[in-house]
């Protein structure tokens, strides 16, 4: 059996992921930029739960029981917009862009996912879930006084919107970790609020 690195997450579409990306890339070029590995346009996505290894004969019931959690949450709106970096700006280590619209929704649908896979061996979190997109990982080697430059520039940006869109599924993903960087790839797809078809029945 192959192990699998899996992850929950919300897909976003093609444009705003590019907005996304551009925003980045305009930030590469600020002082302390480049010491961020960036996160490339088609892996950008926003995580609800990492879930880590997992054998490949797991993925079937990590799938039913997500379903299961969605399944009493419906489809709803959310909007990327503003940056920011964790832990602080003197020492950014992920750069982010936040959520605005849709955060009462997204807490409510990691903590059930979350809940509805501790049965199943998934260790629970023990931070609270703070919806956020990282847009990149500061490097390892990276001194912290250039580092200090880009959490700077990221407090004195001016507001950034990236879009709005609807989100009517989540994804069960996997993560295969090459030399060239992470390559994802859909597992599952997930609708919100799928009905039960013996109650969609008895409504006739």
């Amino acid at each position: 059996m192959t192990g699998l690195r899996v992850f929950v997450a919300v897909l976003l579409p093609r444009a705003i992921q590019q907005v996304l990306f551009d925003t980045a890339r305009a930030l590469s070029e600020a002082p302390g930029g480049r010491l961020v590995r960036w996160t490339p346009r088609d892996n950008l996505h926003l995580t609800l739960k990492f879930i880590g290894q997992v054998e490949a004969s797991r993925i079937a019931s990590l799938s039913a029981a997500i379903q299961r959690a969605c399944r009493l949450l419906t489809p709803f709106d959310i909007t990327l917009a503003h940056l920011g970096c964790f832990p602080n700006p003197h020492r950014p280590r992920i750069v982010w862009a936040g959520v605005t619209e849709g955060t009462g929704q997204l807490v409510p649908l990691a903590n059930e996912i979350d809940r509805a896979l501790e049965p199943l061996g998934v260790q629970r979190e023990q931070r609270p879930f703070t919806p956020h997109l990282t847009l990149g990982r500061a490097r390892a080697e990276a001194p912290t006084a250039a580092l200090n430059q880009l959490g700077m520039a990221l407090v004195t940006q001016a507001p950034h919107v990236f879009g709005s869109f609807r989100v009517d599924s989540i994804s069960l993903m996997a993560s295969d970790l090459r030399p060239q960087g992470a390559v994802y790839r859909v597992l599952a797809d997930i609708q919100l609020g799928a009905i039960d078809p013996t109650r969609h029945n008895s409504q006739h």
